[in-house]
């Protein structure tokens, strides 16, 4: 196979994962409770190189999340474009959530979306543990990103993060308190 490049195919990519990862990488992320099902032992500090050698590609990106596979949708998050996925998009991805890992990633993505504020009031009241987890760590992305919105806009969700702060779930907790700091160091 040739090296990395912009026209690569999801298959092309899921094929060069699955060559490249290792055993040794799946029980690290086991450790950090990363789930591993899918996994298949590629770590981030692979990941990132190759999504800058892959370029932007938002119907590749789809394809590579639709893999199923925990490096493709790492991939998929860090390969998608933001202006070009839609709401609807993003809320199947969330349906598949799985692992605090792929929140993070994907909500830096969908940060950059015209529709973020939308998607953080729609996850932040759904029950389910990674997609309420969701909400926070995209309220934590903008704090840090997006440096021209006015600080109105974070202080309007302290309320928010007030409700939630009390969520049982250490997933959501973390993030509701990560969401709070980036907001008081970033703003």
């Amino acid at each position: 196979m040739s090296l990395p490049a912009p026209g690569w195919t999801a298959l092309d990519i899921v094929a060069h994962l699955r060559s490249i990862g290792t055993e040794e990488n799946r029980a690290g992320m086991a450790r950090f409770g990363i789930n591993i099902a899918t996994a298949l032992g590629v770590g981030n500090t692979d990941l990132r190189p190759l999504a800058r050698k892959l370029k932007r590609n938002h119907e590749r990106s789809l394809a590579l999340w639709t893999s199923g596979i925990r490096e493709a949708r790492m991939l998929a998050a860090f390969t998608g474009e933001p202006k070009k996925i839609t709401i609807e998009e993003c809320r199947s991805w969330a349906d598949d959530f799985d692992s605090w890992e792929v929140v993070d990633t994907v909500s830096d993505l969908f940060v950059d979306t015209p529709f973020w504020r939308t998607l953080i009031e729609e996850f932040a009241v759904d029950e389910r543990e990674f997609v309420r987890r969701t909400a926070f760590a995209m309220l934590a992305w903008a704090a840090v990103h997006l440096k021209e919105e006015p600080d109105a806009t974070f202080l309007s969700y302290l309320p928010l993060i007030e409700v939630h702060a009390g969520d049982q779930r250490n997933f959501v907790r973390k993030a509701v308190n990560w969401a709070l700091r980036q907001i008081g160091s970033d703003r």
